[in-house]
């Protein structure tokens, strides 16, 4: 990898005051804005002005990008087109005629790959667990005319990575690590994929990424396709994925009636891949994830910015952090730089070097620990109980949720200094986890075989009561933490799930209990 580091400077040599920005932080950190910040990072002119991480979020962690993941997919196919391997208006069948005969509809022979670019295909929405999605693809039927109107389809997206594999003969992953990652300086290292159940990498979600990656690759689209001096991106593809080429429609219309920063007359759109004006804040382009992921450029500004984050999802709250991100940032933009301001300057770089979601509790000590430490407590009934994340079966939004198997039994010793080590049997294995109790989090390996580079997991714990004791759970990787309590009560336990954030799914522990007793 040439990577190539990026130009730090003050933000009022960029035309934004530290103290513009120092007010967004401000924002970020209110509760009332359904927002729990991770990493944000502001460019302007090509230059970085502004880069902070709330602990223990960090700048080299990757995080859970959502459907972020379908701007890198679609970016594979624009270089494949850049390279002449392919062509856009082309009908997508033709790289795939032996699935012709699955067609049960004439008009899935004329989606053409700007179709799927544009999420325009007309396919209808079906979901599906099978290995390969290339051939259900052309066997789903259609809900409309290719080029049409607008559905937000994944498989839309996921056929543009077997695109990409079918002209290449890559692996996907391994053709954007040499055309795109290795040249503008992203660690494909520390970039990690989800996958189907034969291997191929799933385009429409489940990749994950550090916050100054997300910024290189709209970088990149803000740059025209060229990233130091070489021609990654054809000047027309960049165009096109940055200009309108569908209107969404209906209910996929990001609402955002409490948004301050939109402009009368401005309309969302779809290019390729990309969400145009996000929050009718007009001159914008954004690759845009669940849970408020997202990095935009607004070029009118020579402005660049990735924010990754951790909303509920519920409804258009999700959007509220991003719209104030972006609206602040346009209307702070100024056309020359300001005055150099030392005093504010430093006191936005200690805030910036301070950022944090907080220590966790320290109550180690209880009179009960001693007597449940080292028992063993069997899990009754069908579990579900876990700190794990469920997965989708496609790994985007839809039904039905897989779900591994929950804990059989599990087991507490508190003998140890500042920790606690947290035995359970699931998914046909033992885990060992160490849970710090001294107000530190303990880091342990704890992932899915899905995503298994995503395994990164922080655990804390703590005597909420005598008999109460709380496990918290934070893969670092992802948006998801997770607290459960435990209620000691002679040879039984009931546990509940305290709270669950930055989760996608009705996961089972919001909505059951369980019960164990002492084996």
């Amino acid at each position: 990898m040439n990577r190539r580091e990026l130009e730090r400077v003050t933000p009022e040599s960029v035309g934004i005051s530290s103290q513009s920005i120092l007010d967004l932080l401000d924002y970020l950190e209110t509760e009332e804005n359904n927002c729990e910040p991770h990493g944000l990072v502001i460019m302007r002119h090509g230059k970085i002005c502004t880069e902070g991480w709330w602990a223990p979020y960090a700048p080299s962690i990757s995080h859970e990008l959502f459907s972020m993941s379908k701007t890198y997919s679609a970016t594979g196919l624009g270089i494949a087109y850049t390279e002449g391997l392919l062509d856009i208006d082309d009908p997508i069948v033709k790289y795939f005629l032996e699935y012709v005969h699955l067609c049960n509809d004439a008009r899935s022979i004329d989606i053409r790959i700007r179709d799927i670019l544009a999420m325009s295909s007309g396919k209808k929405l079906e979901r599906t667990d099978v290995a390969d999605w290339v051939p259900h693809y052309f066997m789903t039927g259609m809900a409309g005319d290719p080029g049409s109107h607008f559905v937000y389809n994944a498989e839309d997206t996921h056929m543009c990575v077997a695109l990409v594999e079918k002209v290449t003969g890559m692996r996907f992953e391994d053709y954007l690590g040499e055309r795109l990652f290795d040249k503008i300086g992203i660690d494909k290292s520390n970039v990690h994929w989800g996958h189907l159940l034969n291997g191929s990498v799933i385009g429409c979600g489940g990749l994950s990424a550090t916050t100054e990656d997300s910024l290189r690759l709209i970088k990149l689209y803000l740059d025209d396709g060229v990233w130091d001096g070489e021609r990654i991106l054809a000047h027309d593809y960049v165009c096109l994925a940055t200009s309108r080429q569908a209107i969404p429609v209906g209910d996929v219309i990001r609402r955002s009636i409490s948004n301050p920063y939109r402009e009368e007359g401005v309309e969302e759109g779809y290019g390729f891949q990309i969400w145009l004006n996000p929050g009718n804040i007009g001159g914008c382009f954004e690759a845009a994830g669940g849970l408020g992921q997202f990095a935009a450029a607004i070029p009118e500004k020579k402005l660049a910015v990735s924010f990754h984050q951790s909303s509920e999802r519920n409804g258009i709250d999700e959007g509220i952090a991003k719209y104030e991100v972006l609206g602040r940032l346009k209307a702070a933009a100024r056309d020359e730089p300001l005055p150099e301001n030392p005093s504010v300057y430093a006191k936005l770089q200690r805030r910036l070097a301070r950022l944090t979601l907080g220590n966790p509790r320290s109550q180690p000590h209880s009179l009960l620990a001693p007597m449940v430490s080292g028992q063993r407590y069997i899990v009754q009934g069908d579990s579900s109980l876990t700190f794990r994340k469920p997965l989708w079966k496609h790994m985007v939004l839809g039904d039905p949720i897989v779900y591994m198997d929950g804990m059989k039994w599990f087991s507490f010793d508190f003998s140890g200094v500042g920790t606690c080590r947290l035995t359970f049997f699931e998914m046909d294995m033992v885990r060992e986890i160490t849970v710090g109790l001294d107000g530190m989090r303990r880091l342990n390996d704890y992932g899915n075989d899905r995503i298994p580079g995503v395994s990164k997991a922080l655990f804390d714990g703590f005597w909420l009561r005598e008999d109460v004791f709380r496990v918290n759970a934070r893969w670092i990787q992802t948006c998801y933490s997770i607290g459960i309590d435990f209620y000691f009560h002679g040879s039984e336990v009931h546990i509940t799930a305290a709270y669950i954030h930055g989760d996608l799914s009705e996961h089972p522990m919001r909505i059951t209990d369980y019960d164990a007793v002492r084996a």
